[in-house]
């Protein structure tokens, strides 16, 4: 794993920050800059790891370097790169052990769902719980109810995931991702259309959404040696599903196919990240936030994070057609954006612009899955979409490119 200080960061005024130790003030600690918590949260951005730890993990081994460094100021910043460098090493040499999580999923299931792998996690949807599991999952539920009131979970279909990991937190972190890109698999054909709410409570887009408990278990059923559990306090009853006994067959087929190609895709990584992104975005009933996170996946998708607004409209709107409308559509969906993110003002009517800029993240997904022309890298597939609309335009750069050869050659 290759671990270091990520760019643009200036690590002189961080290792001021590790030197000066905890401020005292009159009332004690002082939590501010140069505190532990400080100097952790600061150093978990700006090292880079590659591929990247659960967060807890990577929490814990920044955490300890950092502890150990402060207040030294021999090479602050290379003496905790080091510390960290070494512990993720000795972390991985750790043997995995086997874990299973256990959920429920927003599917009605019409017949068997088939087992799916996914990243060395085996997801499979039982009709039926064995009863140690059953016994741990509604201790959990009521020790989650009584201390931050996790609702109750109108879901039927089991989800049990096997994983091998080195920790517990490493086997949540890689359960719940290998479901969530399936998730985002499904619902991207599942997802299908638009919807317009009169009067009520708005609800999350998502038709395949996960129940609000997700347990951590041993093989065997027992979890009294993790004692660990996720919960979703915000989850809304009541929400659409995916319903296997009529359109949910065709979803099933055509994820299979969407897969297959993903597997051949080059760059499939960035993809998958992408898909787990637009799963988990659209799982809140809060539309205004799945607008801004949607936008922030369409960027991702697009390859313009630290670009400009500009360069995400023209490479989103290349795709279609009919590029000066969707141009609009998306400067449009700028806007909104910033009002919320910048100004706190939200529409009334924010599922018109979700549904809006779903479109065009769902299109590009199928873009790069596809990949149609054989991109060897995800730079590659974007640049790709850079071109112009205007066909003589191309057909002048085709000749320039042409006549290039021609003096060369």
């Amino acid at each position: 794993m290759k671990i270091k200080w990520d760019e643009g960061f200036d690590l002189s005024v961080f290792e001021t920050m590790l030197t000066k130790g905890v401020e005292a003030s009159g009332r004690g600690v002082h939590h501010g800059p140069g505190s532990l918590e400080d100097c952790v949260a600061v150093a978990r951005t700006m090292l880079r790891f590659d591929p990247d730890l659960a967060w807890e993990t990577k929490t814990s081994i920044i955490s300890k370097a950092v502890n150990a460094q402060r207040g030294n100021p021999d090479h602050a910043t290379q003496s905790v790169l080091r510390a960290v460098q070494r512990d993720v090493r000795l972390h991985l040499a750790k043997p995995e052990t086997p874990f299973i999580l256990v959920t429920t999923i927003g599917i009605a299931s019409g017949g068997q769902i088939p087992k799916v792998s996914i990243h060395g996690c085996t997801i499979s949807f039982p009709s039926k719980l064995p009863s140690r599991f059953l016994d741990q999952r509604t201790e959990a539920f009521a020790r989650g109810k009584s201390c931050v009131g996790v609702p109750k979970d109108d879901l039927k279909q089991w989800v049990r995931i096997r994983v091998d990991a080195r920790s517990s937190f490493e086997a949540g972190t890689k359960a719940l991702d290998a479901l969530d890109l399936l998730r985002g698999e499904l619902n991207l054909f599942a997802n299908t259309g638009w919807r317009k709410t009169y009067g009520g409570p708005q609800t999350p887009v998502n038709q395949v959404r996960l129940g609000p408990l997700h347990t951590l278990h041993r093989p065997n059923g027992d979890n009294t040696d993790i004692d660990l559990y996720w919960y979703d306090p915000q989850y809304t009853q009541g929400h659409s599903f995916l319903n296997l006994r009529t359109a949910g067959s065709k979803v099933l087929s055509n994820v299979a196919i969407f897969r297959r190609k993903m597997v051949r895709l080059p760059y499939r990584a960035t993809i998958e990240d992408a898909l787990i992104r637009y799963a988990r975005c659209l799982d809140t009933n809060d539309l205004d936030a799945s607008v801004v996170k949607l936008w922030g996946v369409l960027e991702l998708l697009t390859g313009t994070g630290r670009d400009s607004y500009e360069k995400t409209i023209r490479r989103a709107s290349f795709i279609f057609s009919d590029g000066q409308r969707h141009r609009l559509v998306l400067e449009h969906l700028r806007r909104y954006r910033n009002r919320s993110v910048h100004a706190g003002k939200v529409g009334e009517d924010m599922e018109i612009e979700v549904f809006q800029l779903k479109k065009y993240v769902e299109h590009l997904l199928r873009f790069h899955v596809l990949n149609n022309f054989a991109f060897q890298s995800f730079n590659e597939a974007c640049a790709f979409l850079d071109h112009s609309h205007n066909a003589a335009q191309l057909k002048k750069q085709i000749a320039t490119l042409r006549a290039a050869l021609k003096f060369l050659g």
